[in-house]
């Protein structure tokens, strides 16, 4: 697969970091490594991995080691609450960006997560509206 550059995005959140764990509730019962990324300008190799959430075990993290941690807000079964508390339940204490709309109160949505998940750097990004 030749050289892509879909995940700049990331790398304003990501400084250095290299390594990234996409929640995807759609991937099936697999895990998927992605071909390395190029950031443009960053000077950066991104690896990408896509799982599902019930994928998000102590193994898989400690043999990813991912830097950030991608998810949506919610899934057809899943959320990013329960994401992160998988994480921090499997021990992980990075960086977990979620995708959300605008919402009238996102604070309130932020503090809940980050009171019950509070190894996590919690971060957003705001998803454009449709």
């Amino acid at each position: 697969m030749g050289e892509r550059h879909e995940l700049d995005w990331a790398m304003q959140f990501c400084g250095s970091e290299q390594r990234i764990l996409l929640i995807d509730p759609n991937a099936g019962a697999s895990v998927v490594p992605m071909a390395p990324l190029r950031a443009i300008g960053k000077g950066a190799t991104v690896t990408a991995t896509v799982a599902e959430p019930a994928a998000v075990t102590p193994a898989l993290l400690q043999q990813i080691r991912p830097d950030l941690v991608v998810t949506p807000l919610i899934g057809p079964r899943w959320d990013a609450l329960d994401t992160g508390v998988a994480l921090t339940n499997a021990g992980y204490t990075a960086k977990l960006m979620i995708l959300m709309p605008k919402l009238p109160r996102q604070a309130l949505v932020l503090r809940e997560l980050r009171i019950l998940c509070p190894s996590l750097d919690i971060i957003v990004a705001d998803l454009p509206e449709a």
